[in-house]
């Protein structure tokens, strides 16, 4: 678990202060440099090329510089390599992040170097693990508490959809809170990305905590900010324990448990293959704002999707999509009934809103499903809308089409939906 990362991070500093000539001058930095770090005869250690970067971030000591003053460092014997996660390319921190993880998170929660890129796509990462886990417990939770009593489970789940957070207990109550915050913080990903490359191009650098705190006041803009989110959010990187710190789970005022012997009950979602939203897919997809978190990352039966909602229209956006290859049948067709179902709630949110299209966005799209968002787009959208957008270094651009309300709504059939084949089952054909 990410949260016990930061706890093995090896500190080393704080550096004494620099010259300020220090920040545009290699010489200088050098000179600085040779004062801190104790002398090595050879390969420098990675901590200490680490704390070399990070001290100097946090000095405002220009990056050129810094690399021309390392590469000086050798002729007083000391051999400075390039420090690895900044020598990750963007589009590869997603493959490698199960491998190096830890290294990620430590270097991106400290000052450092790294791009706009590279830091969204670590951040990224980060939440997209925590949600696939999040979404993996809360289902576990939930089917315990429906086998225990189905007829309990049934009103009481009913009044937690009203809002009454508590309704099914403390265990299923942090288990929906952990599962919720993370689909906050991940509906932000645009708005993130956006702000990270202004940052950049001013010059400024970011940590991970900062990330995280821009991410909090673009939900408390969108009146989504809930005071249950902060535990969750600063212990996902453990960046603070905020437990016992105060404040309401949930906006109602705790509520005792109560029983209906008449209720009827409502089984957790089963995998089947009716494609339609009601019934079966009401605990998938649900909120004022739908989301859906379905399987493993990469594997197949995965999808993590959501409508946005903007001053703009709305978005169904696709993150990771898997709908074939070697595993559970029934898991896939489950998630296929999802995206399905998926695509007409966004038709239905944007007729309430007086609009006639709406946008299907799949992130860092590989060409396979370029060719079936253009086939959705040509049987119930605007043919030929398919444009790449949100282009980033060393990875798919993200790729947009345009549907018809009134087309995706009159289409009742799932035939009338081009079938998704990804290219291989151990890649997501939309990874981050």
């Amino acid at each position: 678990m990410t949260e016990r990362i930061l706890e093995k991070t090896i500190m080393i500093g704080p550096f004494a202060a620099p010259s300020p000539n220090a920040r545009n001058n290699p010489n200088i930095t050098l000179q600085w440099i040779l004062n801190n770090v104790p002398c090595f005869s050879g390969a420098v250690p990675l901590e200490w090329t680490r704390a070399v970067y990070r001290e100097a971030s946090r000095q405002n000591i220009n990056f050129r510089i810094l690399l021309t003053a390392l590469g000086m460092a050798s002729k007083h014997s000391y051999v400075f390599a390039e420090e690895p996660v900044h020598a990750t390319k963007p589009g590869d921190i997603g493959v490698q992040w199960q491998a190096r993880k830890a290294e990620f998170i430590e270097v991106a929660s400290v000052e450092n170097y790294l791009s706009a890129h590279q830091l969204f796509q670590i951040w990224q990462n980060a939440w997209m693990e925590q949600r696939a886990q999040a979404g993996l417990d809360e289902d576990r939770v939930r089917r315990e508490i429906h086998r225990a009593n189905p007829v309990v489970y049934a009103d009481n789940m009913n009044r937690f959809e009203h809002g009454a957070r508590n309704a099914l207990g403390p265990i299923y109550q942090e288990a929906a809170d952990r599962l919720d915050t993370t689909n906050a913080m991940l509906s932000t990903v645009t708005d993130i990305l956006n702000w990270l490359e202004a940052r950049e191009a001013m010059g400024e650098r970011c940590t991970l905590q900062q990330v995280d705190a821009r991410a909090v006041e673009i939900l408390k803009g969108r009146e989504m900010f809930e005071t249950w989110f902060m535990p969750i959010i600063f212990g996902v990187l453990g960046m603070a324990s905020m437990r016992g710190a105060g404040g309401l789970r949930g906006t109602r005022a705790p509520e005792p448990l109560r029983t209906t012997p008449t209720a009827q009950s409502h089984l957790p979602p089963e995998p089947v293959p009716d494609p339609a939203i009601p019934a079966h897919l009401r605990r998938v997809i649900q909120g004022d704002y739908p989301a859906v978190r379905l399987g493993r990352v990469g594997q197949p039966g995965n999808l993590f999707a959501r409508v946005d909602v903007s001053a703009e229209g709305v978005t169904y956006r696709v993150s990771m999509i898997v709908l074939r290859g070697e595993g559970s049948a029934a898991e896939i067709q489950l998630a296929r009934s999802a995206h399905r179902a998926m695509i007409r709630r966004a038709a239905e949110m944007a007729r309430k809103m007086g609009a006639r299209t709406f946008k299907l966005v799949g992130e860092q799209a590989n060409p396979n499903f370029v060719k079936h968002a253009d086939g959705l787009a040509e049987k119930m959208g605007v043919p030929k809308s398919g444009k790449a957008t949100s282009k980033i270094t060393g990875a798919h651009s993200d790729y947009e089409v345009t549907l018809r309300v009134d087309s995706v709504l009159n289409t009742p059939q799932p035939s009338a939906f081009p079938r998704f084949i990804p290219p291989d089952k151990k890649a997501s054909p939309i990874t981050k």
